[in-house]
């Protein structure tokens, strides 16, 4: 048996919260992230959540929790299409307070 680090049981927790996020969310706002997901794939090499949130609030789509939204990220890159670069940038929303997003890559 593989004794678990703490590290492991924060991703576990971390992925469950995403998930919960994701079913609490609006299934109309999950649509909308997949569409502009699939448009930012056409167009452009490297986004963050900014690119995605922005859009979807100017179209006055909206849900409970963006959080919901890491959960549709994981499932894009687990399917191939996207990846993180491994680099954090200082996100634009107000909302954040300056916080730091993943730059995601479309591959």
């Amino acid at each position: 048996m593989v004794n678990a680090t703490i590290f492991d049981l924060v991703d576990k927790a971390k992925h469950e919260g995403m998930e919960i996020s994701y079913r609490n969310s609006n299934s109309v706002w999950r649509k909308a992230v997949n569409e502009r997901l699939n448009d930012i794939r056409q167009y452009k090499e490297t986004f963050t959540s900014d690119d995605i949130i922005n859009h979807l609030d100017e179209q006055g789509i909206v849900t409970s929790d963006n959080r919901a939204l890491g959960a549709i990220m994981v499932a894009h890159a687990r399917a191939g299409l996207i990846e993180s670069t491994g680099t954090q940038v200082k996100c634009k929303r107000r909302k954040r307070h300056g916080g730091y997003v993943t730059l995601w890559r479309v591959k």
